[in-house]
Formats: C-alpha cells, structure tokens, sequence
C-alpha cells in the first residue's frame, strides 16, 4: 500500500492516483470483534462520508479495501477533512486506528493524516495526527485548531520522522482518552506500538461526533495524495 503504480503523480488537478492495495491483509487481531462504525473501503465508490472543503478540494474514493485522498488549493490556514459521524458515541474512551502512506511535493507543508473533528461546518474543531511535508524533510505531526485555523494551533513535530519512519506505509493511533485529552501512537507494522514524541498525552478542548481523515496542500502548487486501508473505531483506551 502506498505506492502508485505506473502512471500515478503527485501533480495535476483533482487527479487521483491508483494507490496499490493488499486487501484483507490487515485484518483484526483474533479476538477483538468488529465496530459498527468501522470503515473497510471493501466496495467500490464514493467515500461515503462528508467532505468539508473550506477553501480548495478535498476529493476521495473507495476501492479494494483502500480509501484514496487527494487535496489541491488549500489557503495556508485551511483544512480540508472526510468525516464520518460517532453515531452512538458522547464520550471517551475512543481509539481510532488506520494504516495509510501519503505522497507528495516538498513544499508549503501539505498534511495528511486521521482526525476526530466536533462537526461538519467551517468553524469546526480538529484534532489529528499525520504527515506533514515540508521544504526539506517529512514528519510526522499532532495538531489541532479548527478548519480554518490549522495553522495557528499548537503543534508537536517530529522533525525526525523520514529518517526514522520513512514516507512509506505506518499505521496510526489517535486515541480520546479522557475529556479534552489525546493520544498518538505509531507503528510500523501494526503489532508494536510506540507513543510518538514521548509525549504521554496532549490536551485539546473539543469533544469529538465525526472521525475521518484530513489534508491540506496548505498553499502548494501541486496537488498532494493520501491512501488508507481502513478506519477502525474501539470503544477503549489502545494507548494504555
């Protein structure tokens, strides 16, 4: 997963890339049952959920078990994100889990990633947990704000991520853990896990009703692409 195959760009407009896709490679560990509200990609289509686009295009579809995300003309301060409701859920703990890999230009710091938002409008809050591109280097980066203000929230960057996780396939945990706090965890191969920043918790005061993914190429010139398998929801604390 995560690599295009012939053909596929991290330039043009709109264009989305065919990412490569192992389906049902990354099932559950036996034991740990299925959520109502888990998203597979299993069929092909539409993303099914709700595309909020502040300014510029957020643009995704499913196939083969894969979600494929492209964004293009994001301000600087926009976000664009692809949500899908916590229907059932009004409180933590919630562990939100995918594997994904993100392809881009070095420029303008386009972003990639998971995310818990408070709803569908412009103003909403976000909280994620991604890629983040930037002149020189690839990292990976918690975040928060609202949609129109991703780039005036409070920010912990592994500066260090390519050369320890590469550009290339991770798996992603962003755990709501307790009222107004959060978790991130990372791994490469989807067995172990390691808290990312050696941070044990950051705080953010939002009480999450969608998960999703988010992007922004963040003023870029090009239009920047993202892959995920799956978005898998657990009503516990995967952090503890």
């Amino acid at each position: 997963m995560g690599e295009l195959v012939s053909g596929g760009s991290a330039g043009g407009g709109g264009f989305l890339p065919e990412f490569s896709s192992r389906a049902n490679l990354y099932s559950r560990p036996t034991g740990e049952g299925a959520h109502a509200l888990d998203e597979e990609f299993a069929t092909a289509g539409a993303h099914g959920g709700t595309a909020v686009d502040v300014t510029g295009t957020i643009v995704g579809s499913k196939k083969s078990h894969l979600l494929t995300v492209a964004v293009a003309g994001q301000s600087a301060n926009d976000v664009g994100v692809i949500v899908y409701p916590l229907t059932g859920i009004v409180a933590a703990p919630v562990t939100l889990e995918t594997v994904m890999s993100a392809n881009s230009a070095l420029e303008a710091n386009p972003m990639h990633g998971i995310c818990f938002t408070d709803g569908v409008a412009a103003g909403s809050k976000i909280v994620s947990f991604g890629y983040i591109f930037d002149a020189t280097d690839v990292a990976l980066q918690v975040r928060q704000g609202t949609l129109t203000a991703f780039s005036t929230s409070t920010a912990a960057k592994n500066t260090s991520g390519s050369s320890v996780y590469g550009t290339g396939q991770l798996w992603l945990r962003l755990v709501w853990s307790a009222a107004d706090t959060f978790k991130v965890l990372v791994s490469t191969d989807g067995e172990g896990w390691n808290i990312f920043n050696f941070a044990a918790s950051y705080a953010s005061t939002i009480t999450p009703t969608h998960f999703g993914v988010y992007g922004t190429a963040w003023a870029g010139t090009t239009t920047s692409h993202a892959g995920y398998e799956f978005l898998r929801i657990d009503e516990s604390d995967k952090a503890s």
